[in-house]
């Protein structure tokens, strides 16, 4: 591409506050616009540099798909930390029992006395999808936790196996205690799922139930990461 073209385009986009440009001596000073910032690296790569386009592009896509994973690994980790917080208020006899309604159960839900831990991200067996997201100990109650923050859809019976599987470990370490399972789902459980918590006495929780169990042990509420959560809250 022509150097006057590439100055031509730059001249554009500075009437946009995409550039910043000072007419005085012809200086492209700063890119305001972090997309436009990765397409002009792009740009350079390929155009500049000589960059094979489809190595670029599959760099692109890889640097990507590794930044949404470790968005989503934010998430899950946050929806931990606020099941964690509800576990470590449990003992306030103030606020007991909680409102069934806040765990999809018809019954409310006692917590045992006392709270000995609440432990992230724990490994009791090998194997793929074997680490526990939250394991609370309260009395003779093991709380086997699972954090799902998935805006896009809702939750199906896979991660309720799994979930089940790691409270079946739970029980093999801990074959005295009683176990009680407790699914944090963003958006909700499916139909199926929903069948198979039932069946199985797996508390859940969407963002709307777990956000006014919050605000009923006066913690702090559930934040609005992106734009689709707060179109999905501003539809309830």
């Amino acid at each position: 591409m022509p150097l006057d073209t590439i100055r031509d385009v730059l001249v554009r986009l500075s009437r946009g506050d995409l550039v910043e440009y000072l007419e005085l001596g012809g200086w492209f000073r700063k890119v305001d616009d972090p997309i436009l910032l990765e397409f002009l690296k792009v740009w350079g790569r390929i155009e500049v540099e000589g960059q094979n386009p489809r190595r670029v592009r599959d760099a692109l896509v890889d640097q990507y798909k590794r930044l949404e994973r470790q968005i989503l690994e934010y998430q899950g980790y946050l929806g931990e930390v606020y099941m964690s917080q509800v576990l470590l208020n449990s003992q306030d006899k103030s606020k007991l029992p909680f409102p069934g309604r806040f765990f999809n159960s018809e019954r409310d839900i006692q917590m045992d006395w006392p709270l000995s831990y609440v432990n992230h991200r724990v490994r009791l067996q090998s194997g793929k999808r074997r680490e526990i997201d939250l394991l609370g100990a309260i009395g003779l109650d093991k709380w086997v936790c699972q954090s799902k923050w998935v805006t896009t859809h809702k939750i199906g019976v896979a991660v309720l196996q799994e979930l089940m599987a790691q409270s079946q470990a739970v029980q093999i370490e801990f074959p005295t205690s009683n176990i009680r399972m407790w699914l944090f789902a963003y958006a909700g459980l499916t139909q199926e799922a929903e069948t198979l918590a039932r069946e199985q006495n797996i508390l859940w929780s969407d963002w709307a139930q777990l956000d006014g169990l919050l605000t009923y042990l006066v913690l702090r509420k559930l934040p609005t990461l992106s734009v689709n959560e707060q179109s999905g809250r501003s539809k309830e």
